[in-house]
Formats: structure tokens, C-alpha cells, sequence
């Protein structure tokens, strides 16, 4: 068990709002890639998924292959084999690797600092093994390869999963979830399958927040697609969120890539932006370089979605940001000209 809980330090510009999760100081302080950058510069992609939700009854793998083989897991690290090589970010992988996260997500290749490339996060909580408690495993993690080749479908399921803080905080290990993660070959499809769950204390599995992190991310945060509002009709956008409640029993989300052109092809090399000072207290400069702006607009929201500022015929390759009313917290940027979005970023208010 975890003795020690605090922020994440290495990415608190993103979690200054809610201590979102509870670990050893040390080993998940270096682990989770969701919180490991601080920088406002940003590089933007095209839309390369599309997201649509569906449902269909949910299946425990059977005849699978065990992932902790009977081992009480928390913070797992795993490396688990695909089976045929599948495209995601531009890059080939035939691995996921459990090796950075709280339990929920998987990643591609990690360095020996624990730092992912890229993220698929079906539901990233902090997860615990339900038998920490007793002593025996109840939380099967295990993964099975279906179909044929060339169409074949990679399941890798999560059964009976707890959740950390409630063992933490109450000594219990009553709630849990089911779900999978599917990986499609040759259309590079990604879907999170959702099974039975009981969560009694929301604000404890959750740390505060309306619910996990669910979707698809670069470990820098600067080109997501992860899923916003009711867990029953999400919306897929490109800045840090969390989703609001736990996806229902049967409940399908999936993402399609919309080419199987390199992802890294398409990023834009030139517009860089940067806000100083970052953490502010007053006011912050965002600055543009590498374009020419004319006619350009700057959205501003808060960790959970709202826009809370927009300023408009910007002219300038400089932004002053005025704190005003803005409280202490977490806002993330977008700037957009002509319909095109040239940046994004991330601020932190203190």
C-alpha cells in the first residue's frame, strides 16, 4: 500500500485544482506522463480521429492470457505483445506497455525515466488490485488476440479493477470496473468497451473530479483527443479534461483514425506559442512566432471544458492576458485564424 499522497509535482499546471491522484511521492512523481510538462509551447495536429459512441453487451474475455498472472498489481508495469503491428500517431507499435500510468491506461514505448511517447487511456484512475487488502489477486488484467489475419482484433481487459483511494481513504475495496481496450488491424480502429461497475464513492475514486481521464494523447498533452461531458454523450476535444460520471454497461467509444497518413506529417513546424510568465498571478504574455498574425482569435477554458474568455481581432504576435476575474486554477488556450487553429497551451493562475 501507498503511504505517502501528493500532486503530482511535475505537471501541477494541470492538476492544481483537485489533488486528481494520490501515490508515493518518489515512484508516481516519475511515472505518470499525464503530468510531466510544464512548457506552453505547442506544435498542432490536424483532426486525425474521428469519435462516435455506441453500445452492445458487454464480454469477459474468456480463454485469455494472463497479464499479473495471480500477482496483486498497483501501478502496474507490464509489457503486453499486440500480436500484428498496429499504427497509432504515426508510429508502428506491436507492444502496449503498462509502465508509466496509475492502472487505466497503456502507452507505447517508455524510456528508463518512465516517459511515454504516446497514450491510450480507456480509464485513467488510479486502480488498485481489489485482493490488496486480502492478500490474493481479484483483479485479473489479460489480453487475447481474435479473427484472422489481416483483420484480427487485440482485447485487453481489466476485470474487477478497485480503485486506490478508497483503500486509502476508507480501508475498503468495495467498488469496481470492468472494461476493455480493442485494437483493430489494418484500420487502426481504437475502441473502449465498458462493463459493470459500482462506484458508491464517486468523490473518492475520483479524487474530486467529475471522473476519469478518457482518450487518446501525446504524453506533452499538446495534440489529445479525450472525451468531455456526460460519460453517456461525450465529446471529443484537444485539451486536458475529465469525463463527467463512469461510461454505463455496455457502453462503446470509439475512435477512427481519418487516414493512415503519418500523424507526424502533419504537424506544424513553424507557429510556436509560449506564455510568460507561466504560473502568473496578474497578467501573462502569449507569445507567436514563426507567423504572421492578422485576424486571429483566442479561446480560453478552465480544466472542465468552460470558456471562460475570448478575445477577438487579435493583430498582434503578443497577447497580454489580464487575470481580472479568473480564479486560482487551471486554463488551457487555443488560438484560431481563418478556422484554422494555429496553438494551444496550457496556464496556471496562483
Amino acid at each position: 500500500m501507498k503511504t505517502t499522497k501528493t500532486i503530482l509535482i511535475s505537471f501541477i499546471a494541470l492538476f492544481a485544482v483537485s489533488s486528481l491522484f494520490a501515490q508515493e511521492a518518489e515512484t508516481k512523481k516519475s511515472k505518470s506522463s499525464f503530468l510531466k510538462s510544464n512548457s506552453s509551447s505547442s506544435k498542432v495536429l490536424q483532426n486525425n480521429f474521428t469519435f462516435n459512441k455506441s453500445t452492445a453487451p458487454y464480454n469477459l474475455l474468456s480463454g485469455a492470457t494472463s497479464v499479473n498472472n495471480n500477482q496483486i498489481w498497483d501501478d502496474p508495469e507490464y509489457i503486453v505483445p499486440i500480436g500484428f503491428d498496429f499504427d497509432f500517431y504515426g508510429i508502428t507499435m506491436d507492444s502496449v506497455y503498462f509502465s508509466w500510468s496509475l492502472g487505466g491506461s497503456v502507452t507505447t514505448v517508455v524510456d528508463a525515466n518512465y516517459n511515454a511517447d504516446y497514450i491510450i487511456a480507456p480509464f485513467e484512475v488510479d486502480l488498485i488490485d481489489r485482493g490488496d487488502i486480502s492478500g490474493v489477486s481479484m483483479s485479473p488484467i489479460s489480453y487475447k488476440l481474435e479473427g484472422n489475419a489481416g483483420s484480427r482484433i487485440f482485447k485487453l481487459e481489466w476485470k474487477n479493477v478497485g480503485f486506490y483511494l478508497e483503500a486509502d481513504s476508507l480501508g475498503t475495496l468495495n467498488d469496481y470496473i470492468n472494461y476493455q481496450l480493442w485494437l483493430y488491424e489494418g484500420t487502426n480502429i481504437i475502441e473502449f468497451r465498458y462493463g459493470m461497475h459500482s462506484i458508491t464513492y464517486p468523490d473518492i475514486a475520483y479524487d474530486g473530479a467529475s471522473g476519469g481521464i478518457i482518450g487518446l494523447a501525446d504524453a506533452s498533452l499538446l495534440n489529445a483527443y479525450l472525451l468531455t461531458g456526460p460519460a453517456s454523450s461525450p465529446v471529443m476535444v484537444d485539451t486536458f479534461t475529465f469525463i463527467n460520471g463512469t461510461p454505463a454497461a455496455g457502453t462503446i467509444y470509439r475512435f477512427t483514425p481519418t487516414s493512415n497518413i503519418s500523424i507526424n506529417s502533419q504537424i506544424n513546424n513553424d507557429v510556436m506559442l509560449k506564455a510568460f510568465p507561466n504560473p502568473f498571478q496578474n497578467k501573462t504574455t502569449i507569445k507567436i512566432s514563426n507567423t504572421n498574425i492578422n485576424n486571429a482569435e483566442l479561446t480560453i477554458v478552465d480544466a472542465f471544458g468552460k470558456t471562460v474568455r475570448v478575445i477577438s481581432n487579435i493583430q498582434s504576435n503578443e497577447i497580454t492576458i489580464e487575470r481580472a476575474e479568473l480564479a486560482n486554477g487551471i486554463y488551457f488556450f487555443s488560438l484560431t485564424e481563418k478556422g484554422e487553429l494555429l496553438g494551444s497551451g496550457k496556464l496556471l493562475i496562483n
